[in-house]
């Protein structure tokens, strides 16, 4: 199969969505590793037995977080790097818009325009296939 340019472009994308995930993942970390040494410092500390908002905050976004990155890798990343581009196109959507309200905004946007990739690779892969079949 012939190199496709929209399918590498689209693999791109959803490797940047990945990264700034994981990127907000660990700024998501320090800040709340930052929020907890202030209140520690400035307030008084609650009892060690007790989890306090910043340790359930901390839990959430985290969890949260590592969801996003496995069901981008999953759904979007493997099957567009094994060239399974219309396997990846409807995750990468649906992805795409619940980022942009849950999981970021700029990860959601470049899924979007992976999706268009997507949409590009496919058409363009259908015409290397009618190429073939009228070399033949």
């Amino acid at each position: 199969m012939p190199f496709n340019r929209y399918g590498d472009s689209a693999k791109t994308l959803a490797m940047v969505s990945i990264i700034l995930l994981v990127l907000f993942l660990i700024i998501s970390v320090f800040s709340n590793a930052f929020t907890r040494s202030i209140m520690y410092f400035f307030l008084l500390p609650l009892p060690e037995n007790i989890p306090s908002a910043v340790d359930l905050s901390l839990i959430s976004s985290v969890s949260i977080s590592i969801i996003w990155i496995v069901l981008n890798y999953l759904l979007v990343y493997r099957p567009i790097s094994e060239m399974r581009y219309e396997e990846s196109r409807n995750p990468c959507l649906a992805l795409g818009i619940l980022e942009l309200f849950f999981g970021g905004f700029i990860p959601g946007i470049l899924l979007l325009v992976a999706h268009s990739k997507l949409g590009d690779a496919i058409i363009l892969e259908e015409s290397f296939k009618r190429e073939k079949v009228q070399q033949a």
